[in-house]
């Protein structure tokens, strides 16, 4: 049986910055392994260096540019279809700042990590080739979607894929048994079955379904895809929240 929920997100504010916490909301303390999923901008992001520790971490731009630096020594900057993920291991202090003052829109994501306070903290970049999957294109972030999947390794097993809509026919995702879903509409409102998700929001999923989208060649529609086995016990890692 399917089951589409699309949750309240709460107002809260990282580093000075408002966002909205998709994730947790409502009675959801996480979606799979995912414990928090914060939507922010467009705004300029000027954010001091922060703790974290025991858990990975990823933003995923839809616009704009960030400079990220950290304690490892890693300084990069990047934009949208690009991701930095941080392992925090014992603990890293990770800075993020606007380039130029350009104002960025994304999703900030933190996943569960048992045992990542034995690891060394690191930094991987990556860029997702986005695979074709009928009239549409996924970019695959972490995890598996089909056949193809990304080199990001993650303590638990995860799915997050950005899907651009080139056409109104929906795509049927291929749930894995026991997962969760949740369903992101970036600047356009997504269909999950019969459930409107507007932009800005998210759906909690379970069971098979299929997204669609408003979408033709010439008006790309883009949504972010998360996805994981549920936390036995789901808790916050220590350390800040995301950002």
């Amino acid at each position: 049986m399917t089951s589409v929920r699309v949750v309240q997100p709460a107002t809260t504010t990282v580093g000075g910055v408002p966002i909205l916490r998709l994730v947790p909301a409502d009675d959801v303390a996480a979606v799979g392994p995912w414990t928090y999923v914060d939507w922010f901008g467009p705004a300029v992001l000027q954010q001091p260096a922060r703790r974290q520790a025991n858990t990975q971490s990823l933003t995923w731009l839809f616009s704009g540019h960030l400079r990220h630096t950290d304690s490892t020594g890693s300084d990069t900057t990047y934009g949208p279809g690009q991701a930095v993920v941080v392992t925090a291991g014992a603990g890293v202090e990770v800075a993020q700042a606007s380039v130029g003052g350009e104002p960025v829109t994304g999703v900030a994501l933190r996943l569960a990590a048992p045992g990542a306070s034995d690891l060394t903290p690191s930094v991987e970049e990556f860029w997702p080739e986005p695979v074709r999957v009928g009239d549409h294109e996924v970019a695959i972030i972490v995890g598996e979607f089909g056949f193809e999947d990304s080199p990001v390794a993650t303590h638990l097993p995860a799915l997050a894929c950005e899907v651009r809509f080139a056409s109104d026919d929906p795509l049927v995702v291929p749930v894995e048994d026991g997962w969760e879903y949740v369903v992101i509409a970036e600047g356009a409102a997504l269909r999950v079955g019969d459930v409107e998700v507007p932009a800005g929001r998210a759906a909690i999923v379970s069971g098979e379904f299929a997204v669609g989208a408003a979408a033709d060649a010439g008006h790309v529609v883009r949504g972010l895809l998360l996805g994981g086995a549920a936390l036995a016990a789901p808790s916050r890692s220590s350390g800040t929240e995301p950002g």
